[in-house]
This record gives structure tokens, sequence and C-alpha cells, in this order.
């Protein structure tokens, strides 16, 4: 017979009557070994927390000792490292290591690149000596020619940086119907060059007339006319 409750709740026998509490007593009284097991293994490593503790703090002094003889701060190197964590995590960081990440290919590419540069540079470095034997051979002095050329790239440099060549650029001498006459006439003192040679013909008042005739030179002294005519009057303005 079972001794009811003073409470209303139910008694330590009905408890123990009531088939879920029984299944429950059955299944830690089946695993009373293991459960033994763990306390006492739970218990060994309670005691043995302090000389653990112990363990490890010997060992970060250890190391720390260690680093001082080594000449490294290892409280300085801690400040970078978290310097170094706040500046990786940066949003702006993480955007920025997120392009490099989508974009490898490109990156591939470039270390490639760099890691031939030292042999492009080489062969540079073989082709100019090839040049400067070469020239050397033929007569030619190089180290003069480079420094007749840096003058001329600095006598260059000046004139570009000066008011003349500012007025010339701003006048219609190079204006491409300008510069088309100009090559034209070029050309047309080669020719004459290369058919009169060093000594041109000498022309009286008759060859003068007879030239007149010629459709080619009735067409330069239009020319001629036309440019005089133009000429006086920017003369005038």
């Amino acid at each position: 017979m079972s001794t009811p409750s003073t409470n209303g709740a139910p008694s330590l026998e009905e408890r123990l009557n009531d088939p879920q509490t029984s299944q429950a007593l059955h299944r830690i009284l089946d695993r009373l070994d293991a459960i033994e097991e763990a306390v006492d293994g739970l218990a060994t490593a309670v005691d043995q927390a302090p000389q653990a503790a112990n363990m490890v703090t010997d060992m970060v002094d250890d190391t720390y000792r260690t680093a001082e003889a080594h000449g490294v701060d290892l409280d300085e190197r801690l400040q970078l490292a978290l310097q170094l964590t706040e500046r990786l995590t940066a949003p702006e960081t993480v955007d920025t290591l997120t392009r490099l990440m989508n974009r490898m290919d490109d990156v591939d590419r470039l270390i490639d690149l760099a890691d031939e540069a030292p042999q492009a540079a080489n062969m540079l470095v073989d082709m100019f000596d090839d040049t400067y034997r070469a020239a050397e051979a033929s007569g030619h002095d190089p180290e003069l020619v480079l420094r007749r050329t840096a003058e001329a790239l600095s006598e260059v440099s000046a004139f570009v940086g000066s008011d003349e060549f500012t007025a010339l650029k701003n006048s219609g001498i190079l204006d491409p119907q300008a510069v088309s006459v100009v090559g034209k006439a070029g050309d047309a003192l080669a020719d004459c060059r290369r058919e009169c040679g060093d000594e041109p013909p000498q022309v009286g008042m008759w060859g003068l007339f007879k030239a007149l005739r010629d459709p080619d030179t009735r067409r330069a002294l239009g020319f001629l006319t036309s440019f005089g005519k133009h000429f006086g009057r920017k003369l005038q303005s």
C-alpha cells in the first residue's frame, strides 16, 4: 500500500512504481560501471588541472625567455599581429583580396612575367653589347653617338618648351596643306640636284622665254605669283 504525499505530489513509492521511472533506473544501473569510470576520470582531471596549468605556464615562460634571448619582443610581435589582423579583416581589405582572388589568372601571368624579367634583361644587355661591338667594328664611336643623341634630345626638349615652338605650333606652317607643299618643294630640290649636278646650266633671256612655254614652269610661276600676293597681304596685316 502506497503512502500518499502530504502536499499532493506523488510519493516516493508511487514514483518508483511508475513505469518510466523504473525504466530510467534500470538504464542507470546497467551503465553504472561506465558512469563510475567517467567520474573517476573527471576527478583525476580535476586533481591534475593545477599541475597542467603550471606546465603550460612554464612552457610560455620558456618561450618568452628564448624569444628575448634572440632579440625578439613578443609583446611587440603580438601587437603587430593584432594590427595586421585588424587590417586584414577590414571591409576594404576583404574587398581588395576578393577582387584579386577573382583575377588570379591575371596575377599568375604577372608572376610569370616577373620570373621572366631577368632573362629578358640579360637578352637586352646582350643585344646592346652586340650593337656596341658592331658599331665599333664599322668605325663609329658608340659613346660619341650616344652623347650627341643625348645633346640633340636635350635641345629638342628645350625647343619644345620654348615660346618659339608655341608660335610655330600656332602658325600655319604645320597645316597639312603647307606641309604637303614643303614636301613637294623638297622633292623638286632633290630632283633638280640630281639633274643639274654641282653646276646648273646658265639660262639667258632667250632661255627664260623658252622656259615660259613649258607648262610645268608656268604652273610654278603661277604658284609663286599667288604666294607673293598672299604673303604681301600677311606682311601688311
